[in-house]
């Protein structure tokens, strides 16, 4: 935890005192020598008449927003306010942003995150969002921009939206009960951590990462999509005769059991992944 000192100022005029009427923010680290607030002015003989002091505590590591109107620090004195949203544009390693309780972010920067985001319902919008190797995206929400993965994204808690394109050699995976949602291109790997889990492709066809740990109960829904007649599984290749053409999905390893298609409420298909019909051998006595 870093301790910050802010000091509010008015300025004056430097021989007959008069009123700029222009206010000053002083903020330097508890323990170390003061700015020089003539340089920070900005001109000479300026003098300052000093309003207010106090302390704010900084988290180095970790950064909580709870709630829509969440805000970092606002200073409410002659309503001055700073907002993280426009400034903040890197996670470190060691570092964790949560933005839980529908919270938003949204700025115009570039954003990197090296270490953790949590997100609990609300929007992320950025200009651009790199997930470093050491990076990671947990949560359920939406994120807007375009993705850049070499780490990892997980949806946990409900649906995980991407609408931008997803690229990068990192994973995605889909806990128990959680959905993840790619709403454009994709040739990332996925992995399905537990029973019932889904995996929905606003454009399947664009789909073209591989699929894996499928538990029964898990599906991949096919946003807008009408399938022809039954699905093929052949080893770890999935086809789906569509009316726009067959799908193919690769999977890592082949899958033990078989796909149901069902229709997902909308315009698409489900195909709900349950575990092979077991004949029942009748023996006969003679």
């Amino acid at each position: 935890m870093v301790e910050y000192l802010w000091e509010f100022y008015q300025l004056w005029g430097d021989r007959r005192h008069r009123r700029l009427g222009e206010y000053l923010w002083c903020a330097y680290e508890s323990g170390r020598r003061n700015i020089d607030r003539r340089h920070v002015c900005g001109g000479r003989g300026v003098v300052l008449c000093h309003l207010h002091r106090f302390k704010v505590q900084y988290p180095q590591r970790q950064l909580t927003l709870s709630g829509a109107g969440s805000e970092f620090a606002t200073l409410s004195l002659l309503d001055v306010t700073n907002q993280i949203d426009s400034t903040l544009g890197t996670i470190g390693t060691s570092g964790d942003l949560a933005l839980l309780a529908g919270r938003s972010f949204t700025n115009t920067l570039g954003f990197g995150d090296s270490g953790l985001l949590q997100l609990g319902g609300g929007t992320f919008s950025t200009a651009a969002l790199t997930v470093r190797a050491t990076g990671k995206i947990l949560g359920y929400g939406v994120v807007t921009p375009a993705i850049a993965n070499s780490g990892v994204i997980e949806a946990d808690g409900g649906v995980l939206e991407l609408t931008g394109a997803l690229s990068g050699s990192g994973k995605t995976q889909i806990d128990a009960g959680a959905t993840l949602e790619l709403g454009a291109a994709s040739a990332e790997a996925v992995s399905f951590g537990g029973a019932i889990g889904t995996l929905r492709l606003d454009d399947p066809s664009s789909f073209s990462g591989v699929i894996g740990g499928l538990a029964p109960g898990d599906v991949i829904d096919l946003v807008g999509v009408t399938t022809t007649g039954p699905v093929n599984l052949s080893g770890s290749v999935l086809s789906v005769p569509t009316t726009g053409g067959t799908l193919t999905f690769h999977f890592a390893n082949a899958p033990a059991g078989v796909f149901n298609e069902e229709g997902d409420g909308a315009s698409g298909t489900n195909l709900v992944y349950g575990a092979a019909d077991v004949p029942t051998l009748l023996a006969t006595v003679h």
